[in-house]
Parts: structure tokens; C-alpha cells; sequence
């Protein structure tokens, strides 16, 4: 995501529940070790987890974890380390991903938000692909367009966006639809977020 609060945790947990129903074998990773959330979301304890296994205090065996979702395994961030940055760009991390792509149809990736720090630059450059996480309501066009080039200088693929906080009145629909307020009669401005 671009900051904070933009429902990025969420949508990653329920993007890998999704497709674990569907019958793919699917890992969630929890990357922020700063600001771990995915453990709070699946209402499981942190335990040890991808901090720990970075530094080589445990396994990866042990901390790849089942769930209570069908064919969905998580690794939690694990106890918040000194040097996140450090280890998110470490040469073990990107075999830890390697492995990964191993083990598992799907891999999903929870990472910090991108005005915060470096960790998700650093990571793009080991994964296959990267959604964005925008909050209608949180971050300004601006915002958005700087935080998109700061990405691009690990050139990865982004694959796309999704749209948080917008209401699914019958009302919004049109105007988003046709750009037309039929409330007002005239036509209404185009949402900032259709002008990236």
C-alpha cells in the first residue's frame, strides 16, 4: 500500500483464503516485521516466524504453520528484528523465496507500505508480481503517483491495483460508471484515482 490503514492485510489474507478454496496450495508471508498484522487477521499468535528464520534461529519447517482455511499454510513476521530492511534484502530471503515457489502453488506476500520505509522496493525485486493496495479515502493522487515511481525502481511487474473505500450506493455506481451525477443533472469531475 501507499501509507498506512489502506487495507492491505486484509486484502492479501483474503486474496490467499480465496484462492486456497479454490484448490491451490498457498503460503501467506507475513514481510512487514515491522508492523506485523497477518497473525492478527487469521486471529493467531505471532509465534516464531520469518525474522526468526532470516536470522537462522529456526527453520523454515518450523515456522510454516497450517491454518483453519484448507490448503492455506502462513509464516508470520516472528519477533521484531533490529535490521528489517537488512534481512527483507538479504540474499537468504531471496532463497527462502526460491524455496517457496518450490513448495507452494501460490505464494502471497504481506508488505509494509511504501511511504514508510524501503522493505517493499527491496522485496519487489525477488517476487514475481505486485498488486497495490489505495484506500479512496487515505492517500492523495500525489501520494499515489510518487509512491508508484519509487517502486518502479525495482522494475517489477505490477500486476494491478485494488480500489479500496468506495461506496457501493446505487447513486456511486453511476457516477462512477458514467461520470454523471444524476442527482445534480450535470456531468460530475472524474475521480482522481481514474487519472493515474
Amino acid at each position: 500500500s501507499v501509507v498506512f490503514g489502506e487495507g492491505k492485510t486484509t486484502t492479501a489474507v483474503n486474496f490467499a483464503v480465496t484462492m486456497a478454496d479454490l484448490g491451490l496450495k498457498v503460503l501467506l508471508v507475513d514481510t512487514d516485521l515491522r508492523r506485523p498484522h497477518v497473525h492478527h487477521v487469521l486471529k493467531m499468535d505471532r509465534g516464531p516466524g520469518l525474522a526468526d528464520a532470516l536470522r537462522k534461529q529456526k527453520s523454515i519447517e518450523e515456522v510454516i504453520r497450517s491454518t483453519a482455511v484448507e490448503n492455506l499454510s502462513i509464516i508470520s513476521s516472528g519477533r521484531v528484528p533490529p535490521n528489517p530492511s537488512e534481512l527483507i534484502g538479504s540474499d537468504e530471503m531471496k532463497r527462502l523465496l526460491d524455496d517457496f515457489r518450490e513448495q507452494f502453488d501460490l505464494v502471497v506476500c504481506d508488505a509494509p507500505s511504501l511511504h514508510v520505509v524501503t522493505d517493499p522496493v527491496l522485496l519487489a525485486t525477488n517476487i514475481d508480481s505486485v498488486v497495490m493496495v489505495i484506500s479512496v479515502s487515505n492517500a492523495r493522487r500525489e501520494t499515489v503517483q510518487r509512491a508508484k515511481k519509487f517502486l518502479e525502481t525495482a522494475n517489477p511487474d505490477i500486476a494491478g491495483v485494488v480500489l479500496n473505500g468506495l461506496e457501493a450506493t446505487r447513486r456511486h455506481y453511476y457516477y462512477y460508471y458514467y461520470y454523471y451525477d444524476n442527482a445534480l443533472h450535470h456531468p460530475a469531475r472524474t475521480p482522481w484515482f481514474q487519472r493515474l
